[in-house]
């Protein structure tokens, strides 16, 4: 009852084609929130699969439950990356381990072949001065380039104050204000930085809107 959340207009991918749905990432909730707020037709129609960290694949009893027994794909993080990204400004310094990736990322291709959908968080890891986007990775939007994949944002507002980033559980008393929109569809001779930088850009404005409805 302590946290309350409105949601704005919320437009939703609902054709059989794919699409890559985004998300800001402020806060341990925005992966619940997100998947509470999807249509239960857009997760039926799309076949929506969620790219999550491998380190959260590993927590005890929950972990196997969000990642393979849902159909999420690992992203798996360099350490080496990990710490350099902490010290950088470069959000494309968050590097992968490239082998175990290559893996992962034959699956996600087979996904959306097939149909499915991907939904993910393009920042990489978890703003630690919110509320203002970092800069979105640019290997996130190389299978929307490749496969022409309309692409949706997920701004929300507020899940930082619900649970910040150092707490271990959240809950905290919080207004959230979330809205999905349709940001864009890559077209041909268009790259991942520059789609990168459009959808960030259109996040942004949005996330500016937001904040000062609260």
């Amino acid at each position: 009852p302590q946290v309350k959340i409105v949601q704005r207009r919320m437009v939703w991918p609902y054709s059989t084609r794919p699409a890559v749905l985004l998300m800001n990432h402020t806060s341990f909730l925005d992966l619940f929130l997100f998947t509470s707020l999807l249509p239960a037709r857009t997760v039926l129609g799309q076949h929506v699969r969620c790219m999550v960290s491998h380190h959260l694949f590993k927590i005890p009893g929950f972990g196997r439950t969000m990642g393979e027994h849902s159909g999420s794909f690992p992203v798996h993080f360099s350490t080496k990356s990990a710490i350099v990204v902490n010290k950088s400004e470069d959000a494309d310094g968050f590097g992968t381990d490239k082998t175990k990736q290559q893996l992962v990322q034959e699956r996600v291709a087979a996904h959306v072949v097939g149909g499915g959908s991907v939904a993910l968080c393009p920042e990489g890891t978890v703003n630690k001065a919110p509320p203002a986007l970092q800069l979105f990775r640019k290997g996130s939007f190389a299978l929307a380039v490749e496969h022409k994949m309309p692409i949706f944002g997920c701004v929300m507002a507020g899940n930082y104050e619900c649970w910040p980033k150092v707490a271990a559980i959240g809950g905290w008393p919080a207004t959230i204000v979330v809205e999905n929109m349709y940001l864009m569809t890559p077209e041909d001779g268009q790259t991942a930085e520059e789609v990168a930088a459009y959808c960030q850009k259109a996040m942004q404005e949005k996330l500016d809107e937001l904040l000062l409805l609260r």
